[in-house]
């Protein structure tokens, strides 16, 4: 298992983080299942089937009204339970996940009663899979991928005694939503998105007491 991690101060007010982490876990050698105890599946015995390694990343860098997030995430896991009604202790069978991201932040008060919020975000997570049936041995591929890509932006305002007018929208376009099952003759891709703007009032009837009048609209 290996963590690192750094950070970083410029003189200029921006700030800078960087952290990756990581493990190869080999698991034990030998698993026993008693539900598999026959001489045909290595009599309940399950060699080296439950390893899993894992990597990530991840950095932030923040300057002013400014900030930007990325990171991924990566695993590689066998399962030594033949799930799925997989053939047993067969060591192609295994899942693959991946997991990215990056957003972009803004947020500052343009004058004294106006503020803004923006971001930008991109995000994607792909998935194998490789599972093992028989007899006859037969492999079949599962494949996922889903992307998108969005953001939003709001400005509220405090020019009247006691309200908080808010005013927003938001928009995300899923590129990929994809998967495929080789082997099993299963294709399906889509793509799809929605946006919505909305307007909100915070009233301060006292201050422990707020009433909030608002509407929105959503388009899918």
């Amino acid at each position: 298992s290996d963590n690192v991690y750094d950070s970083a101060y410029i003189d200029n007010g921006a700030e800078m983080l960087l952290s990756a982490t990581g493990f190869d876990r080999g698991g034990p050698d030998k698993l026993y299942y008693k539900e598999f105890d026959k001489p045909s599946k290595n009599n309940g015995v399950a060699e080296h089937m439950d390893s899993d390694l894992n990597q990530s990343a991840f950095g932030k860098f923040s300057w002013g009204p400014f900030k930007l997030e990325g990171g991924h995430n990566s695993q590689n896991k066998r399962v030594p339970t033949a799930n799925f009604g997989q053939l047993f202790n067969d060591p192609q069978s295994h899942i693959e996940n991946g997991l990215s991201f990056v957003t972009l932040n803004y947020e500052d008060r343009i004058t004294q009663n106006w503020s803004a919020n923006a971001s930008l975000n991109w995000h994607r997570y792909d998935f194998l899979g490789d599972y093992v049936y028989g007899p006859p041995r037969k492999v079949i591929q599962s494949t996922s991928t889903g992307e998108s890509a969005g953001g939003n932006f709001q400005l509220s305002n405090t020019s009247f005694s006691s309200h908080k007018m808010i005013f927003g929208m938001e928009l995300q376009d899923n590129l990929r939503q994809d998967q495929d099952i080789f082997g099993a003759g299963i294709t399906d891709s889509h793509q799809s998105s929605r946006y919505g703007v909305y307007l909100q009032d915070e009233y301060s009837l006292t201050k422990s007491l707020t009433f909030t009048a608002g509407g929105r609209y959503d388009h899918i």
